[in-house]
Parts: structure tokens; sequence; C-alpha cells
């Protein structure tokens, strides 16, 4: 017995999860009795870890401090042990010659088994009298009554193992991973508590964003050859005039001295001199570059952005910089920043009528959603890298695509073309950020639209205090622009001999809906009302006033909400909900 149950403790720790010396020291101790583990009265795999630093001084001295080393690999073992409980006892009982312990069934009857046989068979060829009624599918809900807390709980432990991965690559320049009793006489048990706490505390973005500085950090260390530890200020010189080279905002050089900062307090690691005269005059250096380059951006044309959607529509251009493109698309008509853009997590995007927002993303599920940052880095025009897209080289894509899509998609003369294409010379990766906000103001839209498409913080007391969905404005706003644009531009002029008399059914102008929220309701005030044909400012039915409503937007979810006396007043929204 003892034997099997060293299988089924061999079988678990040679998951590539676990160390080596973790594997060996499991396998020399009572824990590769699996009998042994499952008998333990423990629930938790937090309460197992506590339990084996508590019997630490039983246990021989020669394995003792590589089980101990790493609570997160105890807690792993505990868990696969616990799940593998059932087919374990199983195959012991069989081992053991007592099968399942079932007990066999009695004999029966040839007549008994006859009239088994015959009603099976009546059962199976006649129609059943009351047949089943079909049940609907009820969703699944969560297993957790705290879904996102759980959520957050595992993001947090996955940068834990990433940062304790820096403290053992450390070594002794990491005191937290080697002390294991101090002077104030907490026990090995205790220790190992508090390394757990201090590992796991914070927030997980905050911890994402510290964790990924310093593995950048240490792969340019590594790339150029230089001994990491000890961490020194020469170092981080060294790095900022790397980083510098490679154009960085004038952000991450600040941000990187406050990750080593963190990283050096979590793992008790001697901190450098952040403050370092020299890192800091780089410092000063990048921001006054940058910020003036941030500043000065000019926007895209629109002729050029016009060329870039015939390029993504273009089915012969390759795949790989139609994406690209794309992606650079949706940085002008949101207004968003290069990095801002670079760290959306496509998992939390979603795709509905009105644009994209952030969400859950269910139509990007061709490949691996499961990374911190949007767009990787295009490495060829048919193919990318599997790292994330770099500034430097982003940029130069965007102008070699935006000539290329002047060259193969632009109408006009040639004056206007070299114009652009001069243009095209000067963007910078902050172009795409003032693109709409410069096409807006040159529109003479309002502050309030501005502010929400800039995604401002204080875009003006008025839309935050009337506004419910404030994505609509933006969108809006966006639609006019086009629709302006349209206007000026159209391609069919009206003389004395044509009438342009027919209706285009694909206006901005729609009827806007309206909700009560007002003033006492009934279960019918709840019902969606449109505005009414002549008037906006007036529902089409007349029965509520539009001063005790809400304006949710131009989208009606189903005709089915809709009032039915502004239905009888308007049916052609009644016509286009349905359709």
């Amino acid at each position: 017995m003892a034997q099997m149950a060293d299988r089924w403790a061999t079988k678990i720790v040679a998951l590539p999860i676990f160390s080596d010396a973790f594997a060996k020291a499991v396998l020399r101790s009572p824990f590769a009795n699996l009998a042994f583990v499952l008998a333990m009265e423990v629930r938790t795999a937090q309460e197992f870890a506590l339990q084996v630093s508590e019997w630490a001084p039983q246990l021989d001295a020669e394995f003792r401090d590589d089980l101990l080393r790493s609570p997160f690999m105890l807690e792993q073992f505990w868990t696969l042990a616990f799940s593998v409980e059932k087919p374990f006892l199983e195959s012991t009982v069989t081992q053991l010659g007592f099968g399942l312990c079932e007990a066999p069934m009695p004999p029966i009857s040839a007549e008994t088994a006859r009239a088994r046989r015959v009603g099976a068979i009546k059962a199976l060829t006649e129609r059943p009298v009351h047949p089943p009624k079909k049940l609907l599918k009820t969703a699944t809900g969560p297993a957790s009554a705290t879904p996102l807390l759980d959520q957050e709980n595992a993001a947090r432990w996955k940068w834990a193992a990433r940062l304790e991965a820096i403290g053992k690559k450390a070594g002794s320049f990491s005191k937290l991973l080697l002390e294991t009793t101090n002077e104030s006489g907490l026990s090995a048990a205790e220790i190992a508590r508090l390394r757990q706490l201090v590992l796991s505390s914070g927030a997980p973005r905050t911890m994402a964003v510290h964790v990924s500085n310093w593995e950048r950090f240490a792969e340019w260390a590594e790339s150029k050859g230089i001994v990491l530890h000890p961490v020194t200020s020469a170092k981080l010189i060294q790095y900022a005039l790397h980083l510098d080279n490679n154009e960085c905002g004038p952000s991450v050089i600040p941000t990187f001295r406050t990750s080593v900062k963190w990283v050096t307090s979590k793992l008790a690691i001697e901190c450098p001199d952040v403050d370092h005269a020299g890192l800091l005059a780089i410092q000063n250096e990048v921001i006054s570059k940058r910020a003036k380059t941030l500043k000065e951006a000019v926007p895209i044309p629109t002729a050029v952005v016009r060329c870039l959607e015939l390029f993504v529509m273009d089915e012969v251009e390759p795949q790989a910089a139609r994406l690209f493109i794309w992606w650079w698309l949706c940085m002008v008509f949101a207004s968003l920043r290069y990095d801002d853009a670079l760290h959306v997590k496509p998992g939390e995007l979603t795709m509905s009528e009105e644009g994209m927002f952030g969400g859950g993303m269910g139509f990007m599920q061709q490949e691996d959603l499961d990374r911190d940052f949007w767009m990787r880095d295009l490495n060829t025009r048919e193919a990318f890298r599997s790292a994330p897209a770099q500034y430097q080289r982003s940029l130069q894509w965007l102008r070699h695509f935006a000539k290329h899509a002047l060259n193969h998609y632009h109408e006009g003369d040639p004056e206007e073309f070299k114009s652009l294409e001069v243009q095209v010379l000067k963007l910078t990766a902050h172009s795409a950020r003032v693109t709409m906000l410069d096409a807006a103001v040159h529109a003479g839209r309002s502050t309030e639209e501005i502010g929400l498409q800039a995604n401002w913080k204080n875009p003006g007391p008025l839309v935050l205090k009337y506004t419910r969905n404030r994505s609509a404005i933006p969108a809006k706003m966006v639609q006019q622009l086009v629709q302006d644009m349209l206007t000026q531009c159209h391609p069919v002029e009206e003389t004395e001999e044509v009438e342009l008399d027919a209706v285009d059914r694909s206006s901005f102008n729609q009827a806007h809906f309206y909700v009560k929220t007002d003033g006492s309701r009934s279960s019918y005030d709840y019902r969606y009302h449109c505005s009414a044909e002549e008037d906006d400012n007036v529902l089409a039915c007349g029965r509520v006033s539009i001063a005790d409503c809400t304006d949710v937007g131009s989208f009606l979810p189903d005709a089915s909400v809709l009032c039915k006396h502004c239905a009888r007043a308007r049916p052609d929204v009644v016509a286009q909900g349905s359709a």
C-alpha cells in the first residue's frame, strides 16, 4: 500500500508546477502517502500549508527546508491530492481485495426476468400517455457567491507567484524568502504566513504594472549580459538611457522608478538610489522632449483617415496589416492615447450596434486573449510577433501604411497629394488622440461633447447631471460629423431638371426614446416613449410630460416595449424596431 501511495504522489509532484527539490522533499516525507494527507484535519490549502509549517520541527532536517520554502507549492499539492481522493480510495480498496464493497444483486427467477423483458419492450413500443414537457434550460449561475472577488483574488495570486519568482532569482539578495525565524520569536508557520501576506498584498492592477516593469528591466539586463543583482544606480541609469533611445513616453521612467522602490520593498532587496542626479536628469530630458511632442502632435488629415479605412476594407491587402491599421483607426475614433490603447485587455472589450466598448469580448475568440495588451507587434505585412506592439515600430508602420494608402486610394489633385504626404511624415503616436478632437473643434461642437469624447474627468456639471448614457453623446457627435462630411461632399448635385425627393433611410435624424423617471409611476410608465414627428420636445402619445422623462438614446431594444399610443402615432418607428 505504501508503494501504491508513493505512485499517486509521484504522479502529482511530476507536474511542471513543482520544482525538483520540492518533489524530492515530498516523496521523502510522510506526505507522500495520500491517505495520510487526506486524513489531516484541514479544509483548505492554506490550512494545510500552516499545518505542515507547525509540524516542521518533527520533520527530517534533510528535506525540511525544501518542503517549506514555497507555501504556494504546498497549497497546490494539497489541492491536487484532495481532487484525486475518490479515485485514490477506489484504487486502494481494489488493491486490498475488497473491490468497491458493493453487495451482489440477488438472483431472480426466469418468470421475473421474462416479465421484465416484456414490460421493457412494451414501454419502448407504446407511445406515452403523458409525454414529458420540455424544460427550458436555465442559465447556470456562478459556483461562488462572490465571482468578482474570486476573480480578483486569482489575479492577485498570479502576480504574487511572479513576484515570488523574482525573489527566487535574486537569491540571497532577497531577505524575504531567506529568513525563516527572526528576533521577535515568530515560528516558521507564522513567518510563512507573513511572507504569503506580503507577496499577495496590493491591488492586482498595481501589482501587474510594477512586476511587469521589473521583468522588462531584468530581460534587458540579461540581453546585455549584465548581472542584475546587486541593483545599483548605474544599472538604472543604463536602462533609462535604453528607454530614451527607444523614444519612450514621458511617464515611463517615473513609473519605472516607482516600480523599483515597490519591488525592492516587497522582497526586502536593498533599494538603490532612485533619486540619483543622473537618473533624474535623463527623466527631465525625456519629459521635456516627449511632452512637447504630445502637445504639438498634428492630427491625421481626414483624407488620410479615409484612405486608411479603404485599406482596412480591401481584402487584397494582408490580413495582419489590415488588423494593425484597424487598431489605429480605433484609437482615432475613440481619441485614445497610444499607451492606453496598447494596454487595453482584449477580454474586456465588447461589440454592440453603437460601437465597441469595455465589457466581455465574444467576437474575438480565434486566439488566446488572456494577455494584458491589445495589439501584438507587427513583424511583417503578413505576420505578428508574440510581443506587444512597440512604440517606434508602430509609428513607422503607421507612416508606411498611410503613404501606401494615399498612393492606392487617394483621388485628388497632385498638390493636395504632396501636402498630405508631407503631413504623414509629421505624424506621431499622439496624432490619433487629437484627430477627432481637432475635427470636433473645427466643426463647432459643444464643450460637453468634446469633453466626453476626450474622456476628461469634468466634462461639465449639466452633462453629468442629465446624461444617463454618456457614450451616446460622443457617438452622436461622430455620426453628425460624418453626416456633415457627406452633405458637404455629396457627389450628386441638384439641377433645375432633377428633383431629389428620395428618402434616405440611413439618415442619422432618428427618433429619440424616453423613459419616465420622475413623479409617481405605474407598471405601464416603465415602457419606452418616442418623440413626436413634428416636435422633438413632445412625446408622440401625449400622455406623459417629457420633463418627467429621461432621454435613453435613439435605440429601441424591441418594438414590444414601446408605448402602444406612441406606436400608433409613429408607425415608422415600429417598422424600424421590427426590422
